[in-house]
């Protein structure tokens, strides 16, 4: 063959593939939540090309799209988790099928969980079928410095096709379960100075960095070692973006002592901060308001103390709400991803507006992760990330029953279902 022909078969085999991808999807008869305060009954949503292409009640709909009729259900953005393991353990007993938590090193701002996402997890059919499009992956929280997390769309046979963005924060984690029962850091007093004194490593080594070899001292140094490249460190290097700003910090802080602290050290550092699971944060709401970060909120059925009211947990979404915070549902886990509407369910019953409460599970976390420009709502040039749901997706029975992902019409199917339906004629 031809060096000619050759090219010309890559060419029409590139234009087999975009044709194939090109599917245009028409979901109509639809009660669209647009997911930006617009609520379109008996609406159509456009899908060319895996992007929203219109969304309206007169849509005009093109020849030879399939069409999938709502029958009035709703029509949401899928929902978004900021803060996950999805894809980094299988089997939580299971070292082997466990990636997260790198426990060798107290530091570790170069670890990062896109490296290690397995496309072909069991949990993620089981985490789409609730709805749920995209989600934050973190390399774990055992150490005060944990990673770079990176955000997927839950479709894909490859973890590049699934990634949405990478590094998009750093994971730190300021709560007890940093501390290292025989070595430093062992106590609260560690795990901050810990941090704050690899960050001001960090800094003196962006320093040395942007200094030209020759003005380096080379007194006492031979010829030899003078020729010798500076050695790179990736975990150094992994924490300069943050001390510019360009990368924000995931803080991990429960308490009062440890939200505080949280707060001191991003000041201190300049740093673009997201606190997470602040259970306390109902006690300091005016200092967590005034600082400007928004929350990732894992704890609403968290056990309260013996002299909390039963409440504060439940309730915590509400006040949050109230005091003007932004904030966002997580689970903070991989197999639980699953039940992240139910944390927004609890939140309603406890005061938390329903409409806040969608948005806490759609616009909210896209905006907190810096991808509201791709995700988060049903708007034209965004991707196509759609639930359907047969009801409230606030109420427990309510259950989707159609999904697409990058516009792509994904199958409500997971090990759970097929062992089901392998087993269910069985006798009893």
């Amino acid at each position: 063959m031809t060096r000619k022909a050759i090219f010309l078969t890559a060419v029409i085999a590139v234009l087999v593939v975009s044709t194939v991808n090109a599917e245009t999807i028409a979901i109509i008869n639809g009660n669209i939540v647009v997911g930006n305060g617009t609520v379109i009954e008996n609406g159509t949503l456009l899908i060319e090309d895996g992007l929203i292409k219109a969304v309206g009640a007169n849509v005009e709909v093109p020849d030879g799209a399939t069409l999938i009729d709502a029958g009035g259900m709703r029509v949401l953005p899928g929902f978004i988790d900021p803060c996950t393991t999805v894809g980094m353990v299988e089997v939580r007993a299971a070292q082997m099928t466990d990636d997260t938590n790198e426990a060798t090193l107290t530091a570790t701002p170069h670890m990062r969980a896109g490296d290690a996402i397995n496309p072909d997890s069991s949990v993620i059919p089981v985490t789409r079928n609730a709805g749920i499009t995209t989600v934050l992956v973190v390399p774990g929280n055992s150490n005060p410095i944990n990673g770079q997390a990176a955000v997927i769309n839950l479709c894909g046979r490859t973890v590049d096709e699934m990634l949405l963005a990478d590094g998009v924060a750093q994971v730190f984690n300021l709560t007890q379960r940093a501390q290292r029962r025989d070595s430093y850091p062992s106590t609260r007093m560690g795990v901050f100075a810990f941090v704050r004194q690899t960050l001001y490593d960090a800094r003196s080594y962006a320093e040395q960095s942007a200094k030209p070899a020759s003005s380096e001292d080379e007194e006492g140094q031979s010829g030899e070692e003078r020729k010798q490249p500076r050695k790179r460190d990736l975990a150094m290097e992994a924490l300069i973006p943050v001390l510019k700003g360009d990368v924000p910090v995931i803080a991990e802080a429960r308490t009062i002592q440890e939200i505080r602290a949280a707060l001191a050290i991003a000041k201190e550092f300049n740093l673009r901060m997201i606190l997470l699971n602040s259970a306390h944060a109902y006690k300091m709401l005016d200092e967590i308001k005034q600082s400007g970060y928004p929350v990732l909120l894992g704890t609403t059925f968290s056990v309260p103390g013996d002299t909390e009211p039963y409440d504060c947990y439940y309730s915590l979404a509400a006040k949050i709400h109230e005091a003007g915070i932004p904030f966002a549902f997580t689970t903070g886990s991989a197999h639980s991803v699953r039940n992240l509407a139910e944390h927004a369910s609890m939140a309603v019953a406890y005061g938390l507006p329903p409409a806040a409460a969608l948005e806490a599970l759609t616009i909210r976390p896209a905006e907190i992760l810096g991808i509201a420009d791709k995700v988060g709502t049903l708007e034209p040039g965004k991707i196509a990330n759609v639930a359907i749901f047969d009801g409230c997706p606030l109420q427990i029975k309510s259950k989707v029953v159609r999904l697409i992902i990058n516009g792509k019409d994904i199958p409500l199917v997971s090990r759970q279902e097929m062992l089901r339906d392998k087993f269910e004629d069985i006798e009893k």
